[in-house]
């Protein structure tokens, strides 16, 4: 007996090691991960835009400006999304849209994939020829409905932001007797408002 209690106090002691290793190893782990808690919270959005408003168009000219907008995120996948949009500078054809409609959101970890899918309307102008081309252009504008494919990354820093790392969306605006196809590029920040924190109790 005296010469095994030895081995056995060594398997316990390794037993022991071993479960306080994995203990540390999740608490670690736990610290590492993102402390986002999903209760429907509303988010604001902020983006950086580049787009084409019109596939094919006159040398299809690309336009930038900004999206803002806001979300709700749960844990359900399904939410509500609405943005407005608005390109006025590079090209020719100009647009500025607002838009709602249901969103959905998966989540691994930090990392943050979705889809939405927005209807609302679209007010764009337009030349009747290339600025540089032929007979002096006329512009036009209107207003439309437009439906809105959107889909992105977004990658948790902490509780409160978001980095938007990637989103493409693709939409069609009725307007002017004519249907614009804009494709659109964004990268951007996510924030969600401290009074939505629940203070401890």
């Amino acid at each position: 007996m005296t010469k095994s209690s030895p081995c056995i106090k060594q398997k316990i002691y390794g037993g022991a090691g071993a479960l306080l290793l994995s203990l540390a190893a999740q608490s670690a782990f736990a610290q590492v991960a993102p402390p986002v808690r999903y209760a429907s919270p509303f988010r604001v959005l902020v983006e950086f835009t580049d787009g084409k408003p019109d596939l094919g168009n006159y040398g299809d000219l690309a336009v930038y400006g900004f999206t803002i907008g806001g979300f709700t995120e749960s844990s359900h996948i399904l939410g509500t999304e609405m943005r407005g949009t608005m390109l006025r500078s590079g090209g020719y054809d100009h647009e500025e849209t607002a838009l709602v409609g249901p969103r959905a959101a998966f989540h691994f970890g930090r990392i943050s994939p979705y889809l939405s899918l927005l209807a609302g309307g679209g007010h764009s102008w337009w030349y009747s020829n290339a600025p540089n081309k032929g007979p002096k252009p006329v512009q036009k504008s209107g207003v439309g409905l437009q439906w809105t494919a959107v889909s992105g990354i977004d990658v948790y820093m902490n509780r409160q932001f978001s980095i938007r790392v990637g989103e493409l969306s693709y939409s069609n605006v009725y307007v002017g007797g004519r249907t614009l196809t804009p494709v659109t590029a964004s990268v951007g920040v996510v924030y969600r408002p401290r009074w939505q924190f629940k203070r401890p109790e």
